[in-house]
């Protein structure tokens, strides 16, 4: 910068949510016999996602 000063950038930590990896999870966790909203519940907070919108992508995946 033309006044000597310098400029931080924050990078941002989060990660793409990866919602067909979050999907075959959520059925592999059904398939082990743990019912649907709980599977769903656990990945979207161990992927740091969106619990609504993979419940959503799940109901129109199935």
């Amino acid at each position: 910068m033309e006044d000597g000063s310098i400029k931080v950038l924050k990078v941002s930590e989060t990660k793409a949510f990866d919602m067909e990896g979050a999907l075959k999870q959520v059925q592999k966790l059904i398939d082990g016999g743990m019912k649907t909203k709980e599977a769903i519940k656990r990945v979207a907070q161990e992927m740091n996602g969106s619990k609504n919108e993979l419940y959503d992508a799940y109901h129109k995946h199935i």
